[in-house]
């Protein structure tokens, strides 16, 4: 290797005014005997950067023809927060950017110019490989920081900063013809099988709370076609949930709503047909049997003897929805009577009581505003017929039932027990 003679700084040594040639395969700058920098002939005949740094890079990283450039250092006992093989500052100082969109310390840009059959490609690839035992608590492909160091006011109102953002651009006609293909803001994928857990989680995102600080919020959409799509395929004899929420309410509230979840649908488009649903569910059993299923659940229970208002496991609530509406039903059950086995249930409803030394004291709790409650209790409807709810023949047998009702002028004040007879057939 032929050795340079001095030049008068390092910024002579790359002004082309002041350049220098030479015919050797490597050039390279030594400091104290160590190679800082090297250019070296890889195998298609052309020149390139191949190190920076001060440990040699085939002894510490994988030098492949092609690579712009190869970095490598080696770490050693600090006391320090930060170690870094490449380290970038870029301070705008007193200097107004304004106008300035895109000013970063690095930029990846990759131009794919023709069409590709199999082919994968990253503007930046962040690989972090752990070794057979490791414990550190903390380890990332990318981390992302964004720091407040100082008093900031974030004005504007569409300023949005981030630690890490992403941005998906169509500027031509772009049409997306895959089966299985998806263009993403954000893409994750686990490969070669899951990690054994014994404790811990093991997420594609996992958004937590710092130290003194909390997220105001999970994940926040605003205006997108549909905010949350998942697939889920639970497998094996272990019983799992699809969609788990854990709720812990410290608050005291002396008004509003403490809700786990809330939807807030509002239609403003005309429907000629069709149906809204706000929540619903949709449940097949195609290829195995079942032993209890329920669209819905609600469970509810308290300890201590807490001091509770009123409790419902299920409460409707409808305002008076004008003259528009043709038909109007709190409860609206339908179904479709078939075939069924000889010694089941088969009805619309059913109330049990699970308690075996207390009694619910009414099955049905009607109760009206200012004497306004309903025209009739029930209306029977294609329900007449010889084996059907009303049978259309005259009953002479004896009474052998009453069902007992309590009226009221005044919910909890007692009122007038009567009884409802029923005949023997």
């Amino acid at each position: 290797m032929a050795t340079s003679k001095k030049h008068s700084g390092f910024k002579r040594l790359i002004d082309r005014d002041q350049a220098f040639s030479t015919t050797d395969s490597t050039l390279a700058i030594l400091v104290e005997g160590q190679e800082a920098l090297a250019f070296k002939k890889d195998s298609v005949g052309t020149y390139g950067l191949l190190k920076l740094g001060y440990q040699p890079a085939e002894a510490l990283a994988s030098i492949v023809d092609g690579y712009g450039v190869s970095l490598a250092t080696g770490y050693s006992a600090s006391g320090s927060n930060r170690i870094y093989a490449l380290e970038i500052n870029a301070d705008t100082g007193s200097t107004d950017l304004t106008g300035d969109t895109n000013v970063g310390a690095i930029k990846g840009r990759v131009v794919i110019g023709t069409t590709q059959t199999n082919f994968g490609a990253s503007a930046i690839v962040g690989t972090l490989d752990v070794g057979t035992v490791n414990t550190v608590s903390n380890q990332n492909g990318i981390c992302a920081v964004l720091d407040f160091y100082g008093n900031c006011t974030i004005t504007g109102s569409s300023s949005h900063m981030s630690a890490l953002s992403a941005v998906v651009w169509n500027e031509a006609t772009t049409t997306l013809n895959s089966s299985g293909g998806c263009i993403a803001g954000l893409d994750l994928v686990q490969n070669s099988g899951q990690p054994a857990k014994t404790a811990g989680i093991n997420p594609a995102i996992n958004i937590r709370a710092g130290t003194s600080s909390r997220w105001q919020y999970g994940i926040y959409m605003a205006d997108v076609e549909r905010p949350f799509y998942a697939t889920a395929t639970m497998s094996g004899s272990t019983a799992w949930t699809a969609l788990d929420l854990q709720v812990t309410d410290t608050q005291t509230i002396a008004t509003g709503y403490s809700q786990g979840i809330h939807v807030n649908y509002t239609k403003t488009g005309a429907q000629t047909g069709g149906q809204i649903n706000p929540f619903a569910i949709d449940f097949s059993a195609t290829t195995a049997n079942c032993t209890d299923v329920a669209l819905e659940e609600l469970y509810i229970s308290q300890t201590g003897n807490k001091l509770t208002g009123n409790v419902a496991a299920w409460q409707l609530y409808c305002e008076d929805p004008g003259t528009g509406v043709l038909n109007m039903m709190l409860i609206d059950v339908g179904f479709v009577a078939g075939t069924h086995a000889s010694a089941s249930r088969y009805a619309a409803m059913r109330v049990k009581n699970n308690a075996t030394a207390a009694r619910l004291d009414e099955v049905f709790y009607i109760e009206g505003t200012s004497n306004y409650c309903a025209t009739n209790l029930f209306t029977f409807c294609g329900c007449v017929g010889a084996s059907d709810l009303l049978v259309n023949a005259a009953t002479s047998g004896n009474v052998v039932y009453k069902l007992k009702v309590l009226i009221e002028n005044t919910p909890g004040a007692g009122g007038t027990t009567g009884y409802i007879p029923i005949y023997e057939a």
